[in-house]
């Protein structure tokens, strides 16, 4: 695990969070951005794959704040969109995928074909 320390060079603002790095990921491949936003630092999220949305013609496949059908939708995906897979812990089941692009959230994992991981 590695610290990276973050400041506002104009200020005193400092932040610093943990990157996780795993051997199969290879550090060379690691490059998290960071980004300000609204007094906030955020660490850029890494897609671990892709899938492609397979819903009807003319139907949409909405994504979700959380991962069930209560969840608040935070956006819907067309026929054939590619949707970047993002990490997880896996809380969620098998029934719902996290995405983080281009709508970040939760699908229902049988709406999604083509799955590829990257590693």
């Amino acid at each position: 695990m590695s610290t990276v320390a973050v400041t506002n060079w104009g200020g005193t603002n400092w932040a610093s969070f943990a990157v996780e790095r795993t051997v199969q990921q290879g550090i060379n491949q690691i490059a998290p951005t960071i980004s300000q936003k609204s007094s906030q630092f955020l660490l850029a999220q890494t897609s671990v794959g892709s899938c492609v949305v397979s819903v009807q013609s003319g139907s949409t496949l909405n994504v979700r704040q959380t991962p069930n059908n209560r969840g608040k939708i935070v956006g819907s995906l067309r026929n054939g969109t590619r949707v970047a897979l993002g990490v997880t812990d896996g809380s969620e089941g098998n029934n719902w995928t996290r995405i983080i692009a281009p709508v970040e959230g939760y699908v229902a994992s049988s709406f999604l074909k083509n799955c590829r991981t990257r590693g």
